[in-house]
């Protein structure tokens, strides 16, 4: 199984990450290998909001189905896959000064080579 994590740390006020980040139709413009995002039950963040990603992983297009877990705007969100070729979540977390975004991958059909 491969597994693959991200994070990032933002220096930017806290609201402007936020307005950002749940702007899903444009996360592929910050986002490399994003090549579609969008909710698809409405246009309401809120936990239990659906959506989808594709992206271009490996030379492959792959969906990913998503549902929003959490969302306490504007200190934190986050999203679980649904299905697809393995578990995707991400989550964004933002303090007084400064935002943290990481996300987590286990794709049980993936070699890793060292």
């Amino acid at each position: 199984m491969g597994r693959i994590h991200a994070a990032v740390d933002v220096d930017a006020p806290i609201q402007s990450v936020f307005d950002k980040y749940v702007q899903y139709d444009r996360h592929p413009e910050w986002q490399p290998g994003l090549l579609r995002a969008e909710l698809t039950s409405g246009p309401n963040v809120a936990p239990g909001t659906r959506g989808i990603e594709v992206r271009r992983l490996f030379g492959r297009e792959m969906s990913f189905p998503y549902v929003i877990t959490e969302h306490v705007a504007p200190h934190r969100s986050a999203f679980q896959t649904l299905e697809g070729p393995g578990q995707i979540s991400s989550g964004s977390r933002c303090g007084s000064r400064r935002s943290f975004g990481q996300t987590a991958a286990e794709l049980p059909s993936l070699r890793l080579h060292k």
